[in-house]
């Protein structure tokens, strides 16, 4: 069954379109001899050598089972060789974003690969998005929620991907004008919601929608962010439940990340609210 698309080199003018890989239907790669699960936990069993990036991504993708995106600001052309018996996609992941000069960035129906320097401010614009979403009129809330597929051709720019889009949801959106100049890579993308779709594209220029019930208005991508969310590297956290024995709780907490990010990451765990004196 074929992809729902793939990444074709991007055409220029000011600047590099980014690169979409895209997750396959019920598509199995030929390294593997029975199906498997879907997920960044993914154990996986293949070697690919010299593979652009802009084509490990697709395959990432397919494993994934949704959309694994390089940054524009990436080298897309900057080839793979790894081979893995049995390690996890997220390892995979990690390991080939490290040796592109990034870092892997899960987002609610993406994955990104993203330079270290701007790595954690689309998840921040994702739960600044979401909070706003849900202060929305209940109407406006099904407009920007509402799922759909989302293609475009070769050579389409930014700027009127996002117009077009806010136009057809008779969604009023300001700021258009801050979307850089620049060409995209024909691309098609499986469902992903109206608000997912626009920040997909905007992450790429480190941009964001803020969005209030008279409508959108395009800003810097930290703009009216939390700084404890801007995480510059991944924190990870997994809790176990109670150990009856003893009476307590334990928690075990793997985290790469400043001070500042790992208490944030603590507290919303505990559900506890977090008063930091950075003085």
């Amino acid at each position: 069954m074929p992809p729902f698309c793939s990444s074709r080199r991007a055409h220029r003018t000011a600047g590099r379109g980014f690169t979409l890989a895209c997750a396959a239907l019920a598509l199995v790669a030929p390294a593997f001899a029975a199906p498997r699960p879907t997920g960044l936990d993914t154990e996986v069993r293949a070697t690919w050598t010299r593979v652009p990036l802009r084509a490990w991504a697709g395959h990432a993708s397919e494993l994934a089972g949704l959309p694994v995106i390089v940054d524009r600001r990436l080298d897309p052309e900057l080839t793979v060789t790894i081979t893995t018996d049995g390690d996890p996609l997220r390892s995979l992941l990690d390991r080939v974003a490290t040796s592109a000069g990034g870092v892997v960035e899960p987002l609610a129906a993406t994955v990104r690969i993203v330079p270290k320097a701007v790595a954690g401010r689309a998840t921040a614009a994702e739960a600044a998005r979401e909070t706003a979403i849900r202060r929305l009129p209940a109407r406006m809330q099904r407009r920007l929620e509402h799922r759909a597929s989302w293609n475009w051709r070769a050579g389409a720019t930014p700027r009127d991907l996002i117009g077009d889009l806010a136009t057809e949801a008779s969604l009023p959106l300001l700021g258009i004008e801050r979307i850089p100049h620049d060409h995209l890579s024909a691309g098609s993308l499986p469902g992903l919601t109206l608000a997912e779709r626009i920040d997909l594209v905007l992450a790429q220029f480190d941009l964001r929608v803020d969005w209030t019930p008279q409508g959108g208005t395009i800003v810097p991508i930290d703009d009216g962010v939390d700084p404890l969310a801007v995480a510059p590297t991944r924190v990870r956290a997994a809790m176990a439940g109670p150990r009856p024995a003893a009476g307590k709780r334990v928690y075990a907490l793997r985290l790469e990340a400043p001070l500042d990010v790992a208490l944030a990451a603590v507290a919303k765990q505990l559900g506890l609210e977090l008063s930091l004196d950075r003085a």
